[in-house]
């Protein structure tokens, strides 16, 4: 079932276009990322599908249904921004009652959510303490907390590990792989390549407004020309090994410094056993052999020319 549908979607800001005929759909349980560089148009989008934003032309569904024939949609909706949206002058549970009751008049079922997401986010043991005296990872908790206390059905989520280290980005990875096993659907924005192997059903990649390419990770690698990056650590290689390894059938390119040779190959072929057989043949010394799939940034930028980092 489609939770998400955009159609056609086009939004020009002074003259600037933001979002070209722009199509996506995310399906019910699933957790799909946007990636793309920053002002390639993520966040605006995800302020159209929440009609925050106005659009020139296009259709957004949600739940089969527009926001503007039906306003409870949003109610199934949960959004966590990139900046801070609670009250630093509230504490953490006062901050979690005060957006439940935004869409859950039930008290009883309001209390029972915040106690769920304080335990959910690890924040119960601070939970009296006045937002603004929390550390930094606190308040990006607090921050994923307000707009999950709910209990959205799909959860629209910005840039949720920019900034953070790495200790950090494990919990936050945790929290969405919780929200999987919740059976909520995520949308979340990224321009950082890594943790999505972790946690995607599906990339979708987006610059300048514009649908790249979008599918699971197998089917981008399938996109593009399956590389592998093959090391050795070797005591000596002449001038003309090297030339004779650079020339082997499916070597792409080789890197030769302090003793550790670098071969980038066409991973259909059958380079490893060949660069071993002439290894052999020549009476060299190898050691060490690690092999090494194309990065995700890698194959990105193979498929968009886009260059989006890695952690």
């Amino acid at each position: 079932m489609k939770i998400i549908e955009v159609v056609n979607l086009t939004k020009r800001i002074s003259n600037k276009m933001v979002l070209n005929h722009f199509e996506m759909s995310l399906n019910a349980g699933e957790t799909v990322v946007l990636l793309g560089p920053s002002g390639s148009g993520k966040t605006t989008l995800l302020e159209c599908i929440l009609e925050n934003e106005k659009y020139d032309r296009g259709e957004i569904k949600l739940f089969n249904k527009k926001i503007s024939q039906e306003k409870s949609l949003k109610n199934k909706i949960g959004l966590i921004p990139q900046e801070s949206a609670f009250f630093y002058e509230f504490s953490v549970a006062e901050n979690l009652a005060f957006f439940c009751r935004l869409y859950i008049h039930d008290k009883n079922k309001c209390k029972e959510n915040v106690d769920d997401v304080l335990q959910l986010t690890s924040l119960e043991s601070i939970k009296d303490r006045q937002a603004a005296k929390l550390d930094k990872n606190q308040q990006k908790l607090l921050n994923i907390a307000c707009g999950i206390v709910h209990k959205p059905e799909v959860i629209l989520f910005d840039e949720p590990f920019l900034g953070l280290d790495m200790e950090n980005k494990k919990q936050v990875i945790q929290l969405i792989k919780q929200f999987k096993q919740r059976k909520q659907a995520v949308l979340y924005t990224s321009s950082i390549a890594d943790n999505i192997e972790q946690i995607c059903d599906r990339i979708i990649i987006i610059n300048q407004g514009n649908l790249i390419a979008e599918g699971t990770q197998k089917q981008l690698r399938g996109m593009v020309t399956e590389k592998e990056k093959i090391f050795f650590e070797v005591s000596l290689l002449t001038e003309e090994d090297l030339k004779n390894l650079s020339a082997l059938p499916g070597v792409l390119d080789s890197h030769y410094e302090a003793e550790k040779i670098t071969f980038t190959v066409n991973s259909k072929n059958k380079s490893l056993f060949q660069i071993m057989d002439y290894f052999e043949q020549a009476e060299i010394y190898y050691s060490n052999l690690e092999i090494q799939e194309s990065s995700l940034s890698e194959i990105l930028f193979e498929l968009t020319g886009i260059s989006i980092k890695e952690g």
